[in-house]
């Protein structure tokens, strides 16, 4: 929900706050981020508009992600 319905402004600020909370420092340009967090997913869904579609593809097809399908397709289409 809070990634779907706010504002590019509104996703960067909540993902700071989840950065900072949980002490988080993903690079997703790095080749580890498959290595995932409980929230990394969620911040990836509030920071999807940032990544380019090669690195965004790259880590949703990455273990423990979203691998293909459906779920590929929707996640894809949410980003503007």
């Amino acid at each position: 929900m809070l990634v779907r319905w706010t504002t590019l402004e509104e996703r960067l600020m909540i993902a700071t706050w989840v950065r900072e909370a949980f002490d988080l420092d993903i690079d997703w340009h790095a080749d580890d981020v498959s290595d995932s967090e409980d929230f990394d997913d969620f911040l990836l869904g509030l920071e999807a508009d940032t990544i380019d579609d090669e690195t965004f593809l790259r880590i949703c097809r990455a273990p423990g992600h979203v691998s293909d399908g459906p779920e590929l397709d929707t996640s894809l289409k949410g980003r503007r």
